[in-house]
This record gives C-alpha cells, structure tokens and sequence, in this order.
C-alpha cells in the first residue's frame, strides 16, 4: 500500500476549513492507500489536537499573497518528515473531496499531476493569465495546452520536493527584483509545468471545481466558496474589489447569455 503525504495550509481564519475537510479526505482521498496529513497552521486548537495520521505544524499567519506565494518554501520547511511517504500531494485549504478517488487516478505514470483550471477550459491558451514581465522567472513564452491550477497537484515525492526547490528559488529571485507574479505560486507552477509536459498527468477540471459552478460532471473535488465561510477581505482591498467586480462581470454575462 503506497503512503500519500497530504500538504495542507490553514492559517487564520482558514483554520475553519479543516474539519470539512479531512472528514472529505478520510474518505474518498486516494481510498487505497495509507494517507499522512502535513497540516501547517497557527491555530491552537488544532496544533493542541492528538491524531495518529495528522503532523500539526506551526505556521504564523502572514498577510496576503505571502502565505501563497511563499508555499513551496513553507512545504521545504518540513522536507525530511515526507521520508515516510511515498507521493506528495497539495490540497488547497477550502476542498472538498466529494468522490471516491483511486490513487491510480491520480498518481500513474508520470512523475506529476496537475489539474485544468476551471475558469480556463476551452479558452485561446495565447489569452490564459500567464506573467506578462519578462523580468520574471515565471515569464512564459510558448504557452501551453492547459493553464491549471494551483489548489490541487503533486508528484512523486522526491520529484515534487524537486520542484519545490526549484520554484521557491526562483520566487526568491523575483522578490530581490520586486517582482510578484500575477497568480503567485500558481503563475510560477504553470512556468513549472509549460516546460515539463510529458512529465505531468494532467487531470479534468472536475477535481476541482468551484461551488455554484454549472459544470457538465459532477464534481469530484469541490472548491468551497470562501465568502460563505471567512469573506475576502484578508486579502486586502485590491483582492477584494478584484474579487466583486468578476463576480458582478460573471453574474451580468450570464444574464446576457441566457
């Protein structure tokens, strides 16, 4: 039975995500294999909390988009407890494991998986939201056939620790030139992946598929919608007015398309 190291980040508010979702993966995350959580967190509850296949971890709660762009830094920080398992996978803090998924589905041939974002299936790849300085590591000149997204991936264990170094490298190089990339870890795991197609399961976007969505399937793997649970606005002001603008764009054009 192979052991699947499960890397979750629940800071802050995102604490109140938790026991959703480890009930979800207990259950239906890769049922035939032997699951180990990596739960990085600074709430004390939890970090007081005593279970055999979860590693609380300290994390302090820093501001927006640090906790995201800083990710693969945070998942080094612990590199020699994943020894004990055989994959490592990320889970973003507000899924929902709503499916039976065999561990085959996800980890098979290749050294990675990704997974197609849902807000970019089916559109022109010359228009997915890649960075546009070309200063930046996560610059991308040819695109690739799918942009996915950063709340759920993994790999081979010695592969994705690999990979972590290589981009939170590369993160730091951009940060001494006062660069963020435009989606942050996700911008630079699309460099990662544009670069690296044959080595990566690419999975639909039905493993992670936003609530409310209309979606063709049922969905495997739900992303729970963050206002109903701790609003938006610990991301700060600019995350926030981005954040309702889109959503009034997306309600008005389905008025329209209908």
């Amino acid at each position: 039975m192979s052991k699947i190291g499960v890397l979750y980040i629940c800071t802050g508010k995102y604490a109140a995500f938790w026991d959703g979702f480890y009930a979800s993966a207990k259950e239906n995350l890769c049922i035939d294999s032997q699951l180990i959580f990596y739960v990085f967190t600074d709430c004390e509850a939890l970090l007081n909390l005593q279970l055999d296949d979860v590693r609380f971890i300290y994390k302090k709660s820093e501001s927006w988009p640090m906790p995201t762009l800083m990710r693969f830094s945070t998942f080094l920080s612990q590199e020699k407890k994943y020894l004990e398992v055989d994959y490592l996978l990320f889970c973003n803090a507000n899924l929902i494991i709503e499916q039976p998924i065999a561990t085959a589905e996800i980890f098979f041939d290749k050294p990675y998986f990704a997974t197609i974002h849902p807000g970019h299936v089916g559109k022109d790849p010359q228009k997915f939201p890649y960075e546009k300085n070309s200063n930046s590591l996560a610059y991308i000149n040819n695109a690739a056939p799918y942009y996915v997204c950063g709340g759920f991936n993994g790999g081979r264990r010695e592969d994705f620790v690999k990979m972590c170094e290589l981009l939170s490298r590369n993160i730091d190089k951009d940060l001494e030139n006062n660069i963020i990339a435009v989606w942050h870890d996700e911008t630079h795991f699309n460099k990662f992946y544009s670069e690296r197609l044959n080595l990566f399961n690419v999975l639909p976007a039905k493993y992670c598929q936003p609530q409310g969505w209309p979606a063709k399937d049922d969905p495997i793997i739900t992303v729970l919608n963050k206002e109903f649970v701790i609003g938006v606005s610990n991301k700060g002001a600019f995350y926030s007015i981005r954040y309702y603008l889109s959503k009034l764009y997306r309600r008005i054009r389905s008025i329209l398309i209908s």
